[in-house]
């Protein structure tokens, strides 16, 4: 019956089959543990997109993925998809602990993508990083039209071979900025750059050149020059700490009270001392965008002002500053941020109440470790978020079982925590909900959960408990037919 389910499906859904038996949708490959391997070995240029199907801005990036298709597949870029909700093995073995995540292929070497979250972004990234971007600018119009259309641009007045050579791979080093090479002798003379890679910063009208044409000297000249060091938290900005993975110092306040200008002066004065050191923001807590990176933070518009250090290469890191913010206290902050000394934050729901007779305790992270691993007793743990339509099918199941077990056993815990409100280190849950084994009889430092990766149907749930429990499970007859009734046919 579920293979009948499964051809019903798949006839259902616009899918197409490639070469190879790799199957697309809208022209996005679909990989899984099985077949990526041979993906990468196949391709030369490979884009993969690690997403979870119903998240939003997984959704987004995937939409403009498949935008950039036509242009693209003219050059033999693939493009694809791995659901890491489903796909294990591919997102442990790469270490993918956030969504959506993209790494660019290219004859099998890994590349992460750095680019923006839109089409254009996507096809100019990708072309900058296999050399097939760099523009030629004939006429005047064309430079000031580049410098106009792009807050940073690099070019190249000459023809000469070997430093067109250095530009070219200088450009796959940074492809979130556009290049272009202008041979006209005319046009290299009325803007007197002979010989010369100029950076243009179009809000700082700043105008930077070198001479000495190597990839290493035009990589410093767009570390120095190319990144505001102060800057205002928006779309532009979140692309810069996010997709780029520039570690920043954010202050969050309110822009329409009257202590944001002082803040604003304090943070341009901490970004011109520390410059290249960390990207200083301020965000308005206000703002659609700003607030939804406050969420990742745990900022809310009630703990104003909050100053963090956030660090986005790979898994986001942050670190909350709990004194009075100050000049003294701020440079104090960095230093310590600089020597190790500070602690990751965790993002915490306030602790609620509960009674010990509840058959599972709502748990938060400030207290998970005490519930969870400061016992001796086996603690079953489902992770869940607010919003998840899975999560509150589940929830009624999963007190059913806590109910049919507990009435028997004392020495098992059935907890819950919600995520969206809560984090937990080295807890890197990336789909929900997922329900998680504490055995009682290995509860020291080094511990480690046993991950529930069956169909969730009550009996199978139950089988997983008794099995893998530190503590003898008693069970009570009269509780079979619950276990019948599976969480799958719904």
């Amino acid at each position: 019956m579920k293979n009948l389910y499964l051809y019903i499906i798949l006839l259902l859904l616009p899918l197409t089959i490639c070469e190879d038996n790799f199957i697309s949708e809208k022209n996005i490959l679909i990989l899984n543990d099985k077949n990526f391997d041979k993906a990468i070995q196949k391709y030369d240029y490979l884009l993969v997109l690690f997403y979870l199907p119903f998240n939003p801005e997984c959704k987004k990036f995937l939409s403009e993925l498949e935008k950039s298709y036509s242009t693209l597949s003219k050059e033999n870029i693939f493009l694809s998809k791995i659901d890491i909700g489903t796909e294990k093995n591919v997102t442990k073995k790469f270490g993918i602990n956030e969504y959506p995540r993209v790494i660019f292929f290219i004859k099998g070497e890994k590349f992460e993508y750095r680019g923006s979250g839109k089409s254009k972004g996507i096809i100019n990234w990708v072309l900058n990083k296999i050399g097939k971007k760099i523009l030629k600018l004939n006429t005047a119009q064309e430079i000031e039209k580049l410098k106009k259309d792009n807050d940073v641009v690099l070019v190249y007045y000459g023809n000469n071979v070997n430093d067109i050579n250095e530009f070219t791979k200088a450009s796959k080093d940074n492809e979130e900025y556009p290049f272009a090479i202008v041979e006209n002798e005319k046009l290299i003379n009325k803007y007197s750059q002979k010989g010369k890679v100029t950076l243009y910063k179009n809000s700082e009208n700043k105008i930077v050149e070198i001479i000495d044409i190597k990839e290493q000297n035009i990589n410093d000249l767009i570390n120095i020059h190319a990144i505001s060091y102060f800057m205002e938290f928006d779309e532009k900005a979140a692309q810069i700490i996010l997709g780029q993975s520039n570690t920043a110092l954010i202050l969050y306040a309110n822009k329409k009270h009257s202590s944001w200008k002082g803040y604003e002066r304090l943070m341009r004065f901490i970004a011109i001392k520390i410059k290249g050191k960390l990207l200083c923001v301020m965000a308005n807590i206000k703002d659609k965008i700003s607030v939804k990176f406050a969420e990742y933070l745990g900022i809310n518009e009630y703990n104003l002002p909050s100053l963090v250090i956030a660090e986005t290469k790979g898994y986001l890191k942050k670190y909350k500053m709990e004194q009075e913010i100050n000049e003294i206290n701020i440079f104090k902050f960095i230093k310590d941020w600089e020597k190790g000394n500070l602690n990751v934050y965790y993002k915490s729901a306030k602790e609620p109440t509960y009674n010990k007779k509840d058959n599972i305790i709502e748990i938060v992270g400030d207290n998970f470790k005490e519930h969870v691993i400061n016992n001796d007793k086996d603690v079953l743990v489902l992770f869940y978020t607010r919003n998840c339509l899975n999560c509150k099918l589940l929830l009624p199941k999963y007190e059913k079982i806590a109910k049919i077990i507990k009435e028997n056993n004392n020495k098992i815990v059935f907890c819950k925590i919600n995520m969206a409100d809560n984090e937990v280190e080295n807890e890197d849950i990336l789909s929900f909900p997922f329900i998680k084994l504490y055995p009682g009889n290995n509860k020291d430092k080094n511990k480690k959960s046993i991950d529930y990766l069956g169909d969730r149907s009550i009996e199978d749930l139950i089988n997983f408990i008794k099995n893998n429990v530190g503590n003898k499970i008693i069970f009570d007859n009269e509780k079979k037919d619950d276990k019948k009734d599976k969480i799958s046919d719904l």
